[in-house]
């Protein structure tokens, strides 16, 4: 009876490791919270807004979470050493 139990929970768990969750899909932020999200100056996301995939939709300037994200993860450039 254990063992039963124990080679239903492996196949139980290799069939949820097969199957992808699905993406959740991607939010927009407005320019305040992009500010606070990326440490950057509202003027700086204006006039950069499209290296940091920003667009326009109903007189707002909006950004895909997922880029700020991207932008995020990579590696700094410069700095102090």
């Amino acid at each position: 009876m254990v063992l039963v139990a124990r080679c239903q929970a492996k196949v139980l768990a290799a069939r949820s490791a097969a199957v992808p969750l699905a993406a959740a899909p991607d939010r927009a932020v407005r320019i305040d919270e992009a500010v606070t999200l990326l440490g950057l100056s509202k003027d700086f996301l204006y006039r950069h807004k499209k290296d940091f995939g920003g667009y326009r939709e109903g007189g707002h300037v909006l950004f895909p979470l997922s880029a700020i994200q991207r932008h995020l993860r990579q590696p700094r450039r410069g700095g102090a050493s």
